[in-house]
């Protein structure tokens, strides 16, 4: 009466079997993936934690991304492996900005920071983590911003491109 599995791509699939009138997942493979880069530089507030608009779909598998919120949301049960890549924009030098992640609009990942050789507050410019989440969680990526003094630019152009990708594996 209702569909119990989805394959997005070739060479997907799922293995079940009936166990006392109910079906029982006995083996699966579903690719469900998303990778977005910016389009454009996007200038970050001194001390801010900015959530970034204008991605360009890179590609879509399973189609988890939230293109009018801006987000990942998890379609079932299971684990994200993310990745998010901060790269400067047509600022030379140290980068002071750091990727954030929220999960549930909980904040899951901020790296520590350090100090820099010229006395600013740095960070690290890439997160990769893997997290379980419960079905309908939201995935969103931030940026903050460690200097107090200045704005700093996230890169979007071309050639530094700041980005994204998520896969998701279901769980049972």
């Amino acid at each position: 009466a209702s569909e119990a599995w989805t394959g997005y791509q070739k060479g997907d699939f799922v293995k079940f079997c009936v166990s006392n009138s109910a079906w029982v997942v006995l083996d699966h493979k579903e690719t469900m993936f998303s990778s977005r880069t910016l389009t454009a530089d996007l200038s970050i507030a001194a001390s801010a934690t900015t959530k970034p608009t204008g991605y360009t779909n890179v590609t879509d598998i399973g189609q988890v991304w939230d293109d009018a919120n801006k987000k990942l949301v998890s379609p079932f049960a299971g684990f994200w492996d993310l990745n998010w890549r901060v790269s400067i924009g047509t600022v030379d030098g140290e980068s002071q900005l750091v990727p954030v992640i929220y999960a549930g609009a909980a904040m899951i990942y901020s790296p520590a920071q350090g100090t820099s050789t010229t006395g600013y507050n740095r960070g690290h410019n890439q997160s990769t983590l893997r997290i379980k989440v419960a079905a309908s969680t939201d995935i969103e990526f931030y940026v903050h911003n460690c200097l107090s003094n200045s704005a700093w630019s996230l890169g979007g152009n071309a050639s530094n491109e700041s980005g994204f990708d998520g896969t998701f594996t279901r769980t049972y």
